[in-house]
């Protein structure tokens, strides 16, 4: 599960830094691995999720900065309710990234928010 989640957070960083490359890009290249890492972390902690309708659909476009980092959030929320429930296992949860990524994506924002 660890590396599920340490994976999570490179490729989330890794996400947030194009950002700042591309900011007017319709998509982001790394969400179905973050949300892949995400249901691999769900599954190691025993949760059992409903079978994906869409299977591999593809991801809504996120044609602004702004959608970009409002998604990074939104899986970010998800990773880190994820930790809390790894954590009640007994498990080695990253948990000192969360408050650096939170810092991060506020930089971002802060440079790209006047580029949409």
């Amino acid at each position: 599960m660890r590396n599920h989640i340490s994976l999570f957070w490179a490729m989330w960083f890794i996400s947030a830094r194009y950002i700042i490359r591309n900011p007017n890009e319709e998509r982001m290249g790394f969400v179905k691995m973050l949300r892949d890492l995400l249901h691999s972390t769900r599954q190691e902690l025993g949760h059992v999720e409903p079978a994906n309708q869409n299977g591999d659909a593809e991801e809504a476009p996120q044609p602004t900065a702004q959608a970009k980092i409002n998604l990074l959030q939104a899986l970010a929320a998800e990773m880190e309710e994820l930790h809390a429930r790894g954590l009640a296992t007994g498990a080695a949860v990253p948990v000192v990234i969360v408050p650096r990524a939170h810092r991060f994506l506020r930089s971002v924002a802060e440079v790209v928010i006047g580029t949409d």
